[in-house]
């Protein structure tokens, strides 16, 4: 009888400990709370709040901490070159490179020292250019690696409507994406403007070469550059997340104590 109960009880015990041990493996436990998340193709995840920029690496655990209160709050973050990531502190309109370990990597960039004062928005461009949006100047501004002034697309208002929605500013495959609530805007890595696209989400959206990748209503669709149409994705979020970040066909979902990691 005992032999028979081991023999039933332990293949279940197997499988519970099994589900435990992968559920580890997708979940990360938070300490302090975070409002935002992105992700790099080298299957690190940044998180950030007001004072505190944290990178982490789902497989080892490991982490770096980046934090700087004299510049104020960190406001953005592009972690699109893993080693040299961006970050914006909007209170002292100042930008700051970090390496691979969250270190700072060069001189600080004071955006008013190139007469924009009111920047609300910056991403990182090919070579190592930066997008600076002033939503104030009505102006796209695109610096090199040198910070030379190389691209400049004046009255933004008169292509964007509500021009001061525009919450998320992104680069990808030689195209520039300005994001409101309603929709995406289309630009060429020049600033040529080119269309709008009919994305309606309080999230920003995750860019790649075939496609949109986005969340509204607790439910994540992906607009295909190929199809022109947009499409569900059959992966389940069954609460509303604080934000989202997608990258090697992984979808990482940040709540108040959690990372949560769905393979797509």
């Amino acid at each position: 009888m005992n032999k028979l109960l081991h023999i039933i009880i332990f293949p279940a015990l197997l499988m519970s400990f099994n589900h435990l041990f992968s559920q580890q493996n997708d979940t990360l436990k938070l300490h302090e709370k975070f409002n935002h998340i992105t992700a790099d193709e080298l299957n690190n995840i940044y998180i950030w709040n007001d004072e505190n920029l944290k990178k982490y690496d789902f497989i080892n655990r490991q982490q770096f901490i980046y934090n700087n209160i004299s510049l104020g709050s960190i406001y953005q973050i592009d972690a699109y070159n893993p080693m040299k990531i961006l970050v914006f502190h909007a209170d002292f309109n100042t930008i700051i490179t970090l390496d691979n370990t969250l270190t700072q990597n060069g001189s600080e960039i004071n955006l008013s020292d190139y007469d924009l004062d009111n920047t609300s928005l910056i991403c990182r461009s090919y070579n190592n250019g930066i997008w600076c949006f002033d939503p104030v100047l009505f102006k796209l501004i695109r610096f090199d690696n040198t910070m030379q002034l190389t691209n400049e697309v004046e009255y933004i208002q008169n292509i964007i409507e509500n021009y001061d929605s525009i919450f998320f500013m992104t680069e990808n495959n030689d195209f520039l994406y300005l994001q409101s609530p309603s929709e995406v805007y289309v630009f060429d890595k020049f600033g040529s403007y080119l269309k709008r696209l009919p994305i309606a989400s309080e999230y920003k959206i995750a860019v790649f070469e075939s496609g949109i990748f986005f969340i509204k209503n607790q439910a994540l669709y992906f607009y295909s550059f190929k199809n022109i149409d947009i499409q569900k994705v059959s992966v389940e979020i069954p609460f509303k997340p604080t934000d989202f970040a997608i990258a090697n066909k992984m979808l990482y979902l940040l709540t108040d104590k959690y990372i949560i990691k769905k393979k797509l």
